[in-house]
């Protein structure tokens, strides 16, 4: 066997096998490269830290701290933050999209909801994974708020929007506190003006793609008939008026979310005297 051939073919059973592993499909094509944005976005973000080349201290504030002496964010902190939030960001779109790619390419199908055919695995090679392999995946994608069957969509917006109201307050309120020496009851206050903000603006943009993408029309034909097990979840928000339903709970939910956050926040101090004094 020649030289060359010997020192390629571990190259080739490698570039074989992840041949065989990967999915070639538009969503699997975006998930990658998310996730390879994401990756770069960590690396800048710890290249920015540590670097007094590039980032001299003179302008961006010491090396590996956030903080100046003075206890002010620097514009070394702001810029390592901000890297670590978009690559974090980019990180959850890359698993999200990732997700979608191996439950489509198992059989899920996202406008009904359900599996819609058995999936097709050859469970003698390397293609099977914990989603083409299991169903643990795809009932989770099945329970989501946005496919759970049996639910209004007003309910589907108040319970989405309520998670992501939640969520969005830390975020804005550790970023608030550090800009303005430590003061957390301000930064609550700023994490509460954000992340209502933010749900504001989501609710209009959720407005703006439901008045353009649907139409206020009764159905002259019936819809084709389908098999019995694949439940019509999504299709409760294929119109306007249920669309829209969907939006005003998930702007009810969102600001719910948000002002409940913030309660909690400004109680951590009450909570924490509950507890001392229980013990």
């Amino acid at each position: 066997m020649p030289v060359e051939q010997i020192l390629t073919l571990p190259a080739f059973c490698a570039f074989l096998s992840v041949e065989l592993t990967l999915i070639y499909s538009g969503e699997a094509y975006l998930s990658y490269s998310i996730g390879g944005v994401a990756y770069m976005g960590f690396l800048a973000a710890y290249f920015a830290s540590v670097n007094n080349t590039v980032y001299p201290e003179v302008f961006y504030g010491p090396v590996k701290a956030i903080e100046t002496s003075t206890g002010i964010v620097s514009a070394r902190g702001w810029l390592v933050t901000f890297h670590f939030v978009l690559a974090l960001i980019f990180l959850l779109g890359h698993i999200w999209h990732a997700l979608r790619a191996r439950a489509i390419a198992a059989g899920f199908d996202f406008k009904n909801g359900d599996m819609v055919q058995p999936p097709q695995v050859n469970r003698q090679s390397n293609q099977a994974s914990l989603v083409n392999s299991s169903d643990l995946t795809l009932k989770f994608l099945k329970y989501l708020p946005i496919y759970r069957r049996g639910i209004s969509p007003l309910a589907r917006g108040l319970e989405i929007g309520m998670a992501h109201g939640y969520w969005l307050v830390g975020p804005f309120a550790t970023l608030g506190s550090l800009g303005l020496l430590g003061n957390s009851d301000v930064g609550n206050l700023l994490g509460l003006l954000a992340a209502g903000s933010l749900i504001l603006i989501l609710t209009i943009a959720f407005s703006i793609y439901g008045t353009t993408s649907f139409e206020r029309q009764q159905e002259i034909y019936p819809r084709p008939a389908t098999v019995a097990t694949v439940p019509r979840v999504p299709q409760t928000l294929n119109s306007t008026e249920r669309w829209s339903q969907f939006t005003d709970g998930f702007l009810i939910g969102g600001i719910g979310g948000v002002i409940f956050a913030y309660l909690l926040l400004n109680s951590v101090a009450v909570f924490a005297g509950i507890a001392i004094n229980s013990i």
